[in-house]
């Protein structure tokens, strides 16, 4: 499983270097952008993401519980054609 979320707007760096940029555009970068992957279970109602790898260090080799919106708010079950209620993108599984 791997979850990447990015604020809109994010500004690029100024030299134009992956590994580049000056300390406070990183700092802004970072500030804005949120990544992490590793496994996942899922137990009744809950999905627990087992980070293997984040960009919040604290984050590494820790299990982060979460209860998907659709079980808060329709009852209903997940299935590979479930749609986001944000987006009407379907879900993707890996």
């Amino acid at each position: 499983m791997s979850v990447r979320i990015s604020a809109p707007g994010r500004s690029a760096y100024t030299d134009g270097e992956v590994h580049g940029g000056t300390g406070a555009e990183q700092a802004e970068a970072a500030r804005g952008y949120l990544a992490y992957a590793g496994t996942y279970t899922v137990t009744d109602d809950i999905v627990e993401h087992h980070v293997e790898h984040s960009l919040f260090p604290n984050w590494d080799d820790t299990v982060l519980p979460r209860t998907p919106p659709w079980t808060r708010t329709t009852g209903s079950t997940w299935n590979s054609s479930s749609r986001s209620s944000l987006t009407g993108k379907s879900a993707a599984v890996s």
